[in-house]
């Protein structure tokens, strides 16, 4: 290091930014654009998400304001990474809340610093290494043979690659790495070299699911008697009349339509809503990934209000990522929170070893034994004058903490 660099740190980030790595580059806009047996190599230890099948599935029905790019990095001509990146466009309209302006001080305090840190973004682009309809690490695998610092440096140059491959198409000028988890946040320091920023998110709520349970029951018989007297009078007993019918939907592409108008129903009274998935989502989702896909069905006499989306990972995760109900069945019956418990029914049945339940609603899952995981986001803009006000006004942004709920019996 030279004198310069060690009494101006920064000047060895700035060159290490402007230096290319030693990596070797093949970037695609579909998956088909990357050799079969080259991507399979790597993806085929990695998670389900990063699969040709999803990809190619996803690719077919996609939000109308998200497009796929992929990046294949290499060594001497044998594959040492992979990056799957999501473009989206953002519209103004869908990052402002439909329902009335918070109320109270710090409510108004919070939705403020939000608004002035999303105001960049409006109608710009962003390009997001990660799958922005999970929760979690899904946007790239890395070979044990790559060290972490040369992966990052390029994964930031591929990022930087597409980015100046597009600007005829208006480019992206926010750039996003997210869902960051576990040992991947350790290894991902090195990204502020690059000018990105870390901004840590509500977390995501993970369930352990103790291998001893066979069923449901075992679940609930674990449960301290507080919070299963709770369960049992408040959220499973209302849904025993004749009325109600709990299962896996059959099915699922016939009831292709009925599940997007329950998404929608959930989907719109969202106060950020970057993207809208299509209708036929729902249907190509459940063919695709056969048995690692359940959709777990609540019907009020004889009609679809509720349903809940599961998916089964590699390593045993079980994803209960896609929801919706009926808000007017909802507002009568606590239909969100059964859905949950069953929910756990199919994990157990799915025989997972977690189950990875988003992070949102951090009561009521912590309540069902969750726990919290630490999840962060590496967020950057091209200019830089932009960047240091952006990366000031992420660092200004709260996140909720989830509660610390224990309702099993003690030990």
């Amino acid at each position: 290091m030279s004198l310069r660099e060690t009494l101006f740190p920064g000047l060895k980030r700035l060159r290490r930014r402007q230096t290319a790595s030693d990596l070797e580059f093949l970037l695609s806009e579909r998956i088909a654009g990357i050799h079969p047996d080259w991507w399979d190599s790597l993806a085929q230890n990695a998670s389900i998400f990063l699969s040709r099948p999803y990809l190619d599935m996803l690719e077919a029905n996609l939000p109308e304001q998200i497009s796929m790019r992929y990046a294949m990095l290499s060594r001497r001509g044998q594959p040492a990474a992979l990056l799957v990146m999501q473009k989206l466009r953002l519209e103004a309209d869908r990052m402002q809340p439909k329902k009335p302006s918070a109320q109270g001080l710090r409510a108004r305090i919070k939705q403020g610093a939000r608004e002035l840190a999303t105001r960049p973004l409006e109608s710009r682009q962003v390009l997001t290494l990660g799958n922005m309809l999970s929760y979690g690490q899904h946007g790239y695998y890395r070979h044990p043979g790559l060290s972490l610092p040369e992966f990052w440096h390029g994964a930031a140059e591929a990022i930087y690659r597409i980015r100046r491959a597009e600007k005829l198409e208006g480019g992206a000028d926010f750039q996003l790495i997210k869902d960051l988890v576990g040992t991947d946040i350790e290894g991902a320091t090195d990204l502020v070299d690059f000018g990105y920023r870390e901004l840590e998110t509500e977390p995501n709520m993970m369930l352990t699911l103790n291998p001893e349970w066979a069923s449901y029951a075992d679940y609930l018989a674990s449960l301290a008697s507080k919070y299963r007297k709770n369960v049992q009078s408040r959220i499973l007993k209302p849904f025993e009349q004749e009325r109600f019918r709990i299962g896996v939907i059959a099915n699922p592409g016939a009831s292709a339509k009925r599940l997007h108008e329950l998404y929608l129903a959930v989907h719109e009274a969202q106060d950020f809503r970057p993207f809208t998935l299509p209708e036929s989502y729902w249907r190509a989702l459940p063919q695709t990934l056969g048995k690692r896909v359940r959709v777990v069905g609540l019907w009020l006499d004889e009609r679809l209000v509720g349903f809940v989306v599961m998916l089964k990972d590699v390593d045993g995760t079980v994803y209960a990522y896609h929801i919706g109900f009926d808000k007017e069945a909802a507002g009568e019956w606590p239909i969100y929170l059964r859905l949950l418990h069953a929910a756990i029914a199919e994990a157990i049945e799915l025989r997972g070893a977690r189950m990875s339940l988003g992070r949102t609603a951090l009561e009521p899952k912590a309540a069902l034994g969750a726990k919290p995981e630490r999840m962060l986001v590496y967020a950057r803009h091209r200019q830089p004058l932009l960047n240091k006000m952006v990366r000031g006004l992420l660092a200004g942004i709260e996140h909720d903490e989830a509660p610390e709920r224990n309702p099993f019996k003690s030990t």
